[in-house]
């Protein structure tokens, strides 16, 4: 969903504010410091709606450069950091539940999705590329590129193109016989010079028969190299998935 990329991305060190904490400034730490925790009963506690607790569990969240300002109108601003991109400042949405101050979620994710569209990276590809056929890890297991497949899907409005790579030499065409994870490039755009992952400029781990993860952090090159496109590929996830190097298409 949208509204929770900006959460996963932002990679959001808690640093503490140097003036004296008061309620807001308070609830706003404590909400974060949960958030980053995965600690759904504080969660329940603070935030205006406790059923959107679960919906916050839902993304997981990797939190981990953030620090709460001063307060403002209607809530708390908080800078978050993210390696090779400008800190953002974003408020954290406060409202009075019962005389107690209460996070208002989705006011906070709609001021971070607004400041969010202002970011740009400090480089083109903020990443390093290694220089091998693109290779490493999907899902715990190695993985080596061997083949892609493109597929147009219409959509009665539209007509998209699917981009899948695959590790394994199998046939793509029946449903079933692919069994290792691949990855979906089809949110990359090919005809650039490529960049860096964003929210809308993304891969998708897929793991058969039904699990996606989406990569909203890499980067990507693509060139011309004897007549075919070379595209490049980087992205560290986690020690369980991560993908680095290169392949060549027509």
């Amino acid at each position: 969903m949208k509204i929770m990329f900006i959460l996963i991305v932002l990679n959001i060190v808690l640093i503490s504010g140097c003036s004296e904490p008061n309620e807001s400034t308070k609830v706003v730490s404590a909400f974060w410091k949960a958030f980053s925790e995965n600690d759904k009963e504080t969660l329940e506690q603070i935030l205006e709606n406790p059923e959107d607790a679960e919906f916050l569990m839902r993304g997981k969240p990797t939190v981990t450069n953030y620090e709460v300002l001063n307060e403002v109108e209607g809530g708390v601003n908080v800078r978050f950091s993210r390696y090779c991109y400008e800190d953002l400042i974003s408020p954290t949405k406060l409202v009075n539940v019962n005389g107690r101050k209460k996070i208002a979620l989705f006011p906070t994710l709609k001021a971070q999705i607004a400041i969010s569209k202002t970011s740009t990276p400090l480089k083109k590809y903020c990443y390093e590329f290694d220089d091998k056929p693109l290779s490493g890890f999907l899902d715990g297991s190695p993985w080596l590129f061997k083949k892609a497949k493109n597929r147009e899907i219409d959509w009665g409005t539209k007509i998209t193109n699917n981009t899948t790579l695959y590790s394994e030499d199998c046939d793509t065409e029946t449903f079933g016989k692919c069994t290792k994870p691949r990855l979906i490039i089809s949110n990359l755009d090919l005809d650039s010079e490529g960049g860096n992952f964003t929210n809308k400029v993304n891969i998708t781990i897929h793991k058969p028969p039904s699990d996606n993860q989406i990569i909203t952090t890499g980067s990507y090159r693509v060139s011309r190299f004897n007549g075919e496109k070379k595209v490049e590929l980087t992205f560290n996830h986690d020690n369980k998935n991560n993908l680095s190097g290169y392949y060549f298409i027509k």
